[in-house]
């Protein structure tokens, strides 16, 4: 019998929020999906996954230091042209502009040195005598007295300005040599600092051994083994790896650090970090690291390095000019030698084939757009290419050995000094070293404005027009910066998008000589903290404080000190743990952490003993604190400032937190001097000075007003207050959370003033969040859906938003190995495993903290790769291996880690994975193996699945980049007040759920989850998020998914243990569970209100999964606003796409496409459309143009004449095209992509997503039936049919059923530009829109509403 039920006009939203989609769906009261317009309201959007600003940000850096170069040079030419008047057709002015801008073009740019010299009027033999290189014209000017062409002046000049070396040094002085004070005291600090890394304690070098330890490091003729040795005699054996470092040689971290903590040498040794100043990726290394302290130790060795360098390439000249000719001179020995060996030993023939190349060949190089580099010598191939290096030095050296061998032998007579000096350069990597090579990045901007100095003096005597203050000039382009603070030079302060300096006069050019004239520094400053500070984690509209700020580093301290406690090994009750008390605390403060930057366990507990608190003395252990063995805070800026002010107290308190904020953002010495000199006048300049020493970076994630502005209800205590004078240890989770002291409310109403209630939520709002813009590219797609569902059904009374990483997880562990381990043993059920470990010898006192142990406890002793035993004395000679490669995946942790054999590890290098190296016939052993260790707890899913994975496919590389860029609970938190704030009047609750939530949900009842398959499953995990939301309301009466343990502990203080906390929430989460399984669904007949029919909680999501219509839509729109791929190509081998003035220079090939444009005109009085690409570059270049110009344009490009041209249509890329009946994604006039999402019936996907779990890799043999596989294949044929060629469709036809072929079956059905390259390339759809037959679908965000025209009408 059937009940009426009354259909409730009230519905619930739940989202999926992704890096590259967004899943949805709207659900009404009874938990049917709400309709409009026949379309169900359940969805996916789908976008481009947006990159971390980094690229972008290196590319900007990269184009503003050309352009910078490109300025300098400008104004160079406008001095010169000015002052001494060179031709205008040397370096053209465009003297019909107004500010009369001096371009970068001479007609000198892309010519030698030696076609320029002969324009200027030297003949051949001067130019091989006096100039073959520019060091030779900078030496030439700078020590003959002789009056020269003003030209040559502007040469040399140029070379300096352009090329002005790096600025490490601020008191640099070329003519008193390389020994100046300023590098000594640097290598004074970073000895004296490298003492401290290695637990010497009172040590000092007097400056008389530094300057003999400088002497040592500068000594060329010695080996660096040799100098190492001697410096060692001075210093002690414990700076070996320090002293390594300063020569050029790599060193390992933890030799450097010797104090740092076990765990954190773990992390350093499993990430294989090693230090190297010559290194490419030592950026890389340094944010492995972690520690900006380590960083900035490890930077002055560099500027100590980079001098010894810079002496090495002097060769004990004064100036780089003067070493480069002896360099100069030295190549062309060594390349005399060699030739004269090789004629004498090989003969003419092989003589020529090395070094001779027809001079019509090298000149025509470049012949029909092709490079004949191939043809050259192998000598000349070398000169002209540096990727022919390789080859040349194999070729030489196979030479020199045969030779070698035939001089042995008596075959022939050589100078066997000369030849061993050749071999000796080949080994070196020395010969033919070029003049301009990576060591020219050690030359700092002080020898180019002494070169240019000398130069311009020496020819002040014959040119009036030289005077003092010319040269001044000149010096200051070269030395002259920009500081960072002030940031690019745009005049336009109401738009600060790019800029946001502040200037004196606008209308004043900006030279280097008036920079302070034009630019307030001072403001430009301040309005750079204001623009570059992030915002508080809690407290979203204040800045976040300085990291090295005494506020901040007292709060972490306390935050710390608060969480730690002290305890007996032996006792096995958690409650006998000993937290500090507020005295206990205060003397601790006072007498250890005031006076040590760094604290140790065993140090805290020596000063224990010494202390007034005898209930203390007899503990020996200390835990919870954020390092195994010490803290991981400290008041290091609280024991700075008292060495430079003798104290700190509350008189200079406020000035020290003012200094150390400058400290944090400026780098720029003088302007520290200048605001410290400005405002605190009482400071000494010794003290100045002491202050620029410090190095001080970062900030932290909270502000000032969250630590000690807002105050609690019950006592009107700050944060930072309440962790001090608590009796009892409070630390920041636990008074954040403690609702009597009201901290979360207060909070609430700070971030919600000045706003407007059911205001619309605009893009500003989410891009002022504290995020990536991954993350936030995501919620804001999802703001839009959530918008317009609200317009299209009125405001919802939920709405839940899945979160998706567990909150507050940062990977740190909650529980002792030591307990986890005993824990691991007491579930082992497998008896022969249980056994095996039992029959280990395990030391008494195991190390858990160390990595290698660990791993060699859970792996039971075995080697993962092989199951061979691994001694446990002997674990230094194993490895510990990374199972998916690093350089896809950044994953440090146990479950992507293993320990093994090492050449098993040898076996596995490069981008191999376990299953790889394992023989067909151990492989089901390991994999048993693997299972048993998984099934008892020593194994997690994670790992399990890592290592049975024996593909890396780029899907998985774009899932592993996308999983690094999930955010923190907080920035959802802030999308949940957004929301609330939105839907204030309409009393909308907002909610977010854990995703691991609801992957138990989707386990229980079987539902299946394959990403290969297509996009649904998003939407099906929104629905899933809304229902258990929805459920739990309606069955417990309150919200109880987001039961949070240590918030439980704290709100409710009953002693209860995490662990117990833990088992609570776990039973809360089972009976959730059980009584989700248990719900039933009443189908309803809406035209009569009657139940129909009940269906359980299987039935219903299967149902939605199965037989409800999905809607997809995606992001229009260019994403890349590149204006091409960044490799650039000779003019002679590339035609540009594009028009510039630099495609002589250089040309870009493959063009990034903005938009297309269809395009009608008139031929012979029959209307014709034509599909037109508009680049991006061609974009901002007619943006502001009118259409007539634009169509003026293209015609021009496309070489045609169009009458009566109109622009009928615009589209986008992916933009929704239908042509005949099969949907794409627009993406240029030679391309679409795949949108159609692969359906299937419910068997058929379920039988290809079990075979896509348990064989993942697609080599095993598959279990899908032969019938399944035709039916995949008949549909994938049938429903694809458009974008496949007839021999694609026979290639597919005749393929026979693997594992791989099912892949590649559902590659080819996925959306996108996805092939297959044994079918063909089949997949890939390089064709645009057939005009005559195609549609242009015009969907909103949801896709719930839409417009269809035609594209050609």
């Amino acid at each position: 019998m059937s009940k009426k039920k009354k259909n409730s006009k009230k519905y619930s939203i739940g989202v999926d929020i992704g890096t590259g989609s967004v899943g949805w769906s709207a659900i009404d009261g009874n938990y049917d999906l709400v309709n409009y317009r026949g379309k169900n309201s359940f969805g996916v959007r789908l976008f481009d996954s947006s990159e971390t600003a980094e690229t972008r940000r290196l590319q900007r850096g990269a184009r503003r230091r050309y352009g910078r170069r490109i300025k300098r040079i400008q104004i160079l030419q406008e001095l010169f042209f000015d002052h001494l008047n060179i031709s205008s057709d040397f370096f053209p002015v465009l003297k019909e502009t107004v500010d009369k801008s001096w371009s970068n073009e001479n007609n000198f740019e892309k010519k030698s040195l030696y076609e320029v010299m002969q324009e200027i009027g030297y003949s051949k033999e001067e130019i091989n005598k006096k100039f073959p290189t520019i060091y030779h014209l900078r030496r030439y000017l700078m020590s003959n007295d002789e009056k020269v062409d003003k030209k040559l002046i502007y040469l040399a000049i140029h070379n300096l300005v352009k090329f002005r070396g790096h600025f490490l040094y601020d008191n640099l002085d070329m003519s008193k040599g390389t020994g100046n004070q300023e590098i000594l005291e640097r290598l004074k600090t970073f000895l004296e600092e490298a003492s401290l890394n290695v637990n010497i304690e009172n040590s000092s070098f007097s400056d008389e051994s530094i300057k003999e330890i400088y002497e040592i490091l500068k000594d060329e003729k010695e080996t660096r083994k040799d100098r190492i040795t001697k410096i060692i005699r001075i210093t002690g054996r414990e700076y070996k790896d320090s002293l390594n470092l300063l020569l050029g040689l790599s060193a390992s971290i933890n030799n450097i650090f010797t104090l740092t903590d076990d765990s954190t040498k773990e992390e350093y040794r499993a990430a294989k970090i090693k230090i190297d100043y010559n290194s490419d990726s030592l950026e890389e290394e340094y944010d492995k690291l972690g520690d900006q302290d380590k960083v900035n130790f490890l930077e002055i060795g560099k500027e100590v390095y980079l001098s010894i360098i810079l002496n090495k390439i002097l060769l004990g000249s004064k100036t780089i000019s003067e070493a480069k000719i002896k360099k100069f001179k030295h190549n062309k020995e060594l390349l005399k030698k060699l030739k004269q060996l090789i004629y004498g030993a090989e003969g003419k023939e092989e003589y020529k084939k090395i070094f001779v190349t027809q001079r019509s060949l090298i000149k025509n190089r470049y012949q029909d757009g092709k490079d004949r580099i191939v043809q050259f010598s192998i000598f000349d191939r070398y000169i002209n290419s540096h990727k022919e290096k390789e080859s040349f030095y194999k070729v030489i050296q196979e030479k020199l050995k045969a030779i070698k061998a035939k001089s042995d032998n008596g075959e022939v007579s050589i100078n066997k000094n000369d030849l061993d000096e050749l071999i000796r350069q080949f080994e070196e990597d020395k010969f033919l070293f070029k003049l301009d090579s990576i060591e020219n990045s050690a030359i700092p901007k002080q020898n180019n404005t002494y070169e240019a100095e000398l130069i311009l003096k020496n020819q002040q005597k014959f040119y009036n027009e030289i005077t003092d203050d010319f040269i001044k000039k000149v010096e200051q382009i070269i030395s002259f910066r920009i500081p960072y603070f002030v940031g690019p030079l745009v005049k336009n302060e109401k738009d600060p998008k790019w800029g946001w300096n502040k200037r004196n006069d606008v209308n004043l050019k900006t030279r280097p000589w008036n920079f302070s004239e034009v630019i307030n520094e001072m403001e430009s400053g301040e309005k750079f903290i204001r623009r570059m500070t992030n915002k508080c984690s809690y407290l979203i509209h204040e800045d976040v404080a300085a990291k090295k700020s005494l506020l901040v580093q007292e709060y972490e301290v306390l935050n710390e000190l608060n969480s730690s406690y002290l305890f007996d090994e032996n006792a096995s009750d958690k409650k006998s743990r000993v937290f500090f008390t507020k005295n206990e605390r205060i003397w601790i403060l006072d007498n250890v952490f005031k006076k040590n930057k760094t604290v140790k366990h065993s140090m805290l507990l020596e000063a224990i003993k010494n202390s007034p608190f005898s209930n203390l003395k007899n503990i020996k252990k200390i835990g919870g604190t954020q390092k195994e063995k010490e803290f991981a805070t400290s008041l290091s800026t609280y024991i700075d400032m008292s060495k430079i002010f003798k104290e700190v107290n509350d008189k200079n308190i406020e000035m020290i937190e003012k200094i150390v904020n400058w400290r944090t953002i400026f780098n720029e010495s003088s302007i520290i001097k200048e605001k410290i000199r400005e405002e605190y006048k009482e400071i000494s300049e010794d003290q100045i000075d002491k202050i620029i020493r410090l190095k001080y970076t970062g900030w932290s994630r909270l502000s000032n007003k969250l630590i000690n502005g807002l105050t609690d209800k019950k006592e009107n205590k700050t944060i930072l207050e309440i962790m001090r004078d608590s009796e009892k240890s409070r630390n920041f989770m636990s008074i954040i959370t403690d609702t009597q002291l009201g901290f979360e409310d207060k909070i609430n109403i700070e971030n919600n003033k000045n706003k407007s209630k059911g205001k619309r939520i605009t893009y500003d709002m989410i891009n002022d969040l504290h995020g990536s813009p991954a993350i936030k590219r995501g919620i804001w797609q999802t703001i839009q859906i959530i918008e317009e569902l609200a317009d299209v059904f009125g405001s919802p009374e939920n709405i839940t938003l899945e979160v998706a990483r567990e909150d507050g997880k940062k990977g740190r562990r909650t529980q002792n190995r030591k307990d986890q381990w005993r824990q691991i043993k007491d579930n082992i059920t497998d008896g022969a495993l249980l056994n095996d470990l039992d029959e280990r010898n395990f030391p008494a006192e195991i190390e858990y903290a160390n990595e290698r142990v660990w791993l060699y406890l859970l792996q039971g002793g075995k080697c993962m790769y092989s199951q061979e035993p691994l001694k446990i004395e002997e674990l230094q000679n194993y490895n510990v291996d990374h199972i998916l490669p690093q350089r896809y995946v950044k994953d440090d942790s146990v479950d992507n880690k293993v320990l093994v054999k090492t050449i098993k590890n040898m076996e596995k290098s490069g981008e191999k994975l376990p299953l790889d190296i394992i023989s067909q016939d151990k492989k089901g052993i390991m994999i048993r193996w693997w299972q048993s260790l998984k099934a008892n707890g020593m194994m997690s899913d994670k790992k399990f699945f890592n290592l049975m994975k024996t593909e890396f496919s780029d899907d998985d590389k774009d899932r592993f980049i996308a999983r690094q860029l999930v955010e923190t609970r907080q920035i959802i938190k802030h999308v949940e007040n957004i929301l609330k704030e939105r839907f204030e009047e309409d009393e909308t609750q907002i909610y977010a759920v854990k995703a691991g939530f609801t992957s138990q949900l989707r386990r229980r009842i079987d539902l299946p989850k394959s990403r290969d398959i297509n996009d649904k499953h998003h939407a099906i995990d929104a629905l899933l998020a809304v229902w258990l939301q929805k459920f739990v309301i309606e069955k417990y009466g309150k919200d109880i998914l987001n039961f949070d343990i240590k918030k439980e502990y704290h709100r409710k203080s009953k002693g209860k243990t995490v662990e117990e906390a833990d088992k609570e929430r776990q039973a809360k989460e089972f009976f959730i569970l059980k009584d989700a399984i248990e719900w039933k669904h009443d189908k309803i007949d809406y035209s009569t209100g009657e139940i129909t029919k009940s269906i359980s909680l299987k039935e219903y999501f299967f149902e939605m999964m199965f037989d409800k219509e999905c809607l997809y839509t995606k992001k229009i729109g260019a994403q890349d606003e590149m204006f091409f791929k960044q490799t650039i190509f000779s003019p002679k081998v590339k035609i540009a796409k594009y028009e510039s003035d630099k495609n002589h220079k250089g040309v870009y090939s493959e063009m990034k496409n903005a938009y297309s444009l269809i395009i009608s005109h008139n031929n012979s009085g029959v209307k014709e459309y034509k599909l037109v690409d508009v680049y991006v570059i061609e974009r901002e270049k007619y943006k502001n143009k009118t259409e007539k110009e634009l169509l003026e344009y293209l015609m021009k490009k496309e070489n045609q004449e169009w009458i009566d041209a109109k622009i009928e249509m615009k589209l986008l890329k992916g933009d929704l095209i239908i042509e005949e009946g099969f949907p794409f994604r627009f993406v240029s006039s030679g391309e679409l992509n795949k949108s159609k999402q692969l359906t299937l019936e419910k068997d058929l996907y379920l039988e290809l997503s079990n075979e896509l779990i348990k064989n993942k890799d697609g080599k095993l043999e598959t279990e899908v039936s032969d019938e399944s596989y035709d039916k995949l294949k008949k549909i994938v044929l049938e429903d694809y049919r458009k974008i496949f060629s007839d021999g694609q469709r026979v290639l597919i036809e005749n393929s026979e059923k693997s594992s791989k072929n099912i892949k590649n079956l559902l590659l080819l059905a996925s959306a996108g530009a996805s092939r297959v390259s044994e079918w063909s390339g089949a997949g890939r759809y390089s064709k645009g829109p057939n005009l005559n037959k195609a549609y242009k679908i015009t969907q909103s965000i949801t896709g719930l509403n839409e417009k269809k025209e035609k594209i050609k009408k």
